[in-house]
């Protein structure tokens, strides 16, 4: 796992030329990361902050008799020449700092384009950049349930309610109004005939009537400034935290499956100990058409339990993009000691995997509820025999939770060692010519194949851990069935138990077992975004230099000669993490905020 905070540097041919200086010396597999001359800024275009900035002349030496009495400090780094200072400068990227990218970014909603709006009534001084910084996902569509997570982000609170706009009253303003036919309007002061607001279908400033049009009113006020918490460090707290408004949707679902898959069993006990003996073909025919309807009728409410855990698809962006926003209001000092295939790599780590691990493990959940209440169904149908699946489960949980640190720490390995491997290839791929101009070809040939072969050796043992768990779950599940079969088959030989409750007992027994093992089969997703996860808590133990929840200045315009005499390399612990073309905002002498390009992800 990384151990670092990205230090932000240039990607151009000075930190390319100290970067190939230094790998003729790698020759074995336990190397230092080479230290380059001179760790070059990339800085905003000027023409990008203020049209009418000019690029400032580069120092000029002083004169001999200018020199006199001046020490001059003896010259531990080669410093950039003149050009090499115009060509960091021209070659950085334009950060499209205004509302309509911002809103763009946001879906170009109407609720995105009230944003801009929202946060003028509410007096905040921020820049737009910030708002598209901590969107839930770039490009995809805002709702009224977004726009407040981007509001408490930005350090609003909320509070929600319904009602019409005649019944508002002084105290629920600034406020987004939203209606089911569409209607999104920014009403930002109370008044006695008219809101004055903004209508975010016609994008203007109009007074809203004070009718009765019904609709979900969001009242924002300015929350108290305080630190921003880090995400749970377990995955199925990170992942109910994100469901929390729909935990009692979603159990309610859960349990209305659960119930309905108890049809099927039910009627094989009653076709089995009524039906049956009796050899009445319409009843048979009957029981046998109506057990197919109820799994027909269950299939929607699978499929509808299951879409309710499309939100948490969005879990692995918001995940790595709260690391952005956290890394972005860290002290400059301590972002140092990381090249740029290094902040490339590390995104892996917060990115846990993607939205199928997410989505897979919350699906496993919800099969839970229906987990119990087959044993239920059990318990009342054949009593004692309960215990035989009771102690399966069981035993799939302890193994589940005894194997579940060797995966975890098997993961970690495979995805640190995938991070060593990307950063390796980007950085050879950077500095190739140069490479070969030094004549250490070799060397980083080898160096790029160490680590190639030590990610495919972590990844497939992290495999086989994962597999060896998913195996043993299903083992036990299949044997807990196995004994569930013979208890009740000797049960029922001394009359304990019809035919009808054992046949349904089995099957409400690997019904169980199926969901508990589903389970322990994703113990691989689990493990992949505890890695994000964990990374995520170490970059919040780090004390940043404001909150992330509190409002900030918008960036300031670059003036002077940049001073870079701060920006040494040095060691210091935290996260690495991936941030390409990533720019200074600065005065002469100081560093003002460090912002990173949203566009590249």
């Amino acid at each position: 796992m990384a151990s670092r905070i990205p230090h932000f540097e240039a990607t151009e041919a000075l930190f390319t030329r100290a970067l190939s200086g230094g790998l003729d010396s790698v020759v074995e597999a336990e190397t230092t990361r080479p230290r380059g001359p001179w760790r070059a800024l990339r800085l905003n275009r000027l023409e990008g902050i203020d049209p009418h900035a000019q690029v400032p002349p580069p120092l000029l030496a002083l004169s001999s008799e200018a020199a006199v009495g001046v020490a001059e400090p003896e010259p531990e780094e080669t410093p950039p020449s003149p050009q090499d200072l115009e060509v960091a400068l021209s070659e950085a990227v334009d950060l499209p700092d205004d509302w309509a990218m911002a809103a763009a970014l946001a879906g170009g909603t109407n609720i995105a384009h009230c944003l801009r709006e929202l946060l003028r009534a509410l007096d905040w001084n921020g820049a737009p950049r910030q708002v598209a910084e901590v969107l839930p996902a770039l490009n995809a569509p805002l709702d009224a349930a977004d726009a407040v997570m981007v509001m408490a982000r930005l350090g609003f609170r909320s509070r929600s309610f319904r009602a019409r706009l005649n019944e508002l009253g002084p105290q629920d303003f600034p406020a987004l109004f939203t209606t089911k036919s569409g209607d999104v309007l920014v009403l930002e002061r109370f008044g006695q005939n008219s809101l004055p607001g903004f209508d975010g279908a016609t994008r203007t400033r109009r007074p809203i009537a004070r009718d009765r049009r019904a609709g979900r009113v969001h009242v924002f006020t300015a929350a108290e400034p305080m630190a921003d918490t880090a995400p749970p460090a377990e995955p199925l707290a990170f992942l109910r935290s994100l469901l929390r408004g729909r935990l009692r949707a979603m159990g309610a679902v859960a349990l209305v499956q659960g119930m309905l898959a108890l049809a099927g069993p039910l009627l094989l006990l009653v076709a089995l100990d009524d039906v049956v003996p009796s050899a009445a073909l319409p009843m048979i025919l009957f029981f046998t058409g109506a057990a197919a309807l109820t799994m027909v009728f269950e299939m929607p409410f699978r499929a509808w339990r299951d879409r309710m855990a499309a939100p948490v698809a969005t879990a692995a962006a918001g995940l790595a993009l709260g690391a952005l926003t956290r890394t972005l209001f860290l002290p400059p000092e301590t972002l140092k000691d990381t090249t740029a295939g290094a902040r490339r790599s590390r995104f892996d780590d917060f990115h846990a995997g993607g939205a199928e691990p997410a989505v897979r493990l919350v699906r496993a959940a919800l099969g839970l509820p229906a987990a119990v209440i087959a044993l239920a169904a059990v318990a009342y149908l054949a009593g004692a025999l309960v215990a035989v699946p009771v102690f399966g489960v069981l035993a799939v949980v302890v193994t589940g939770w005894v194997l579940k640190e060797g995966v975890r720490s098997a993961t970690a390995r495979a995805v640190g060692a995938a991070g060593e491997s990307a950063q390796n290839w980007f950085e050879s791929v950077r500095v190739r010519a140069d490479a070969i101009a030094a004549g250490c070809e070799d060397a980083v040939a080898r160096r790029v194949e160490r680590a190639a072969a030590e990610m495919a050796r972590t990844r497939r043992d992290a495999a086989d851990r994962t597999r060896r768990v998913a195996l043993i779950g299903r083992w036990i599940a299949g044997a807990t069935v196995a004994g569930t079969a013979a208890a009740g088959a000797y049960l029922s030989l001394s009359d304990g138990l019809s035919q009808g409750a054992l046949a349904a007992s089995v099957l409400l027994t690997a019904a169980a077992l199926r969901a508990v093992a589903r389970v322990t089969d994703e113990a691989g997703n689990a493990a992949r975004l505890w890695c994000g996860l964990t990374q995520a808590g170490r970059l919040h133990a780090i004390r940043a230099e404001r909150s992330a929840a509190r409002p900030s200045l918008p960036p300031r315009t670059l003036a002077g000669h940049v001073d870079v005499s701060g920006l040494s390399t040095a060691s210091t612990g935290g996260i690495e993490m991936p941030l390409d073309d990533v720019s200074l905002y600065a005065d002469p002498g100081e560093v003002v905020a460090v912002v990173g390009d949203y566009q590249s992800g």
